[in-house]
């Protein structure tokens, strides 16, 4: 018989604060050089209020489109499920049990280790595929009690607190 994680509250993860920054500078450098490009296309003129206006309100929506969607992608641990969730308007949520994880892998770049997000890899037999789980902040908490629970499963379960 399978053993069950028992966690007294449900455990959340975002992705780091770094990949929100560099997707947010990543669509910024992208705004500008199609400014600038539609600038060069369409000539000099005299009066550039309405494309600089264009470009300011495409900079701050886009922005607030990046800001929203980190907001709302996040990984849970509930019961002994773990749940990715993800999207703004439509939630998409994928959920598996703990209990199937076979393997846990870390990627993280030198950028990562120090400011300690990377990309957390999850296989099991129940899925196809490998879930990749990119830029996560706190990548060896969760790893860790992962870990524990792959490695301690054949016991009578344990309680993680926060």
């Amino acid at each position: 018989m399978a053993k069950r994680l028992k966690i007294d509250t449900s455990l959340k993860f975002r992705k780091s604060i770094f990949s929100l920054l560099w997707s947010l500078i990543k669509f910024e450098v992208v705004i500008a050089i199609i400014s600038i490009a539609l600038n060069s296309f369409a000539g000099i003129q005299e009066d550039i209020m309405p494309e600089v206006s264009l470009f300011v309100l495409m900079s701050i929506l886009g922005a607030v489109a990046i800001c929203l969607r980190w907001h709302f992608d996040v990984v849970k641990i509930r019961g002994s499920n773990l749940e990715l969730k993800s999207g703004v308007i439509f939630q998409n949520v994928k959920a598996f049990s703990i209990e199937h994880i076979q393997e846990i892998k870390i990627n993280q770049s030198i950028v990562g280790r120090v400011f300690k997000y990377g990309d957390l890899i999850i296989a099991a037999p129940t899925i196809d595929e490998s879930i990749v789980i990119k830029s996560l902040d706190s990548v060896w908490r969760l790893y860790k009690i992962l870990d524990k629970y792959t490695r301690d499963k054949e016991k009578d379960g344990f309680v993680i607190t926060n």
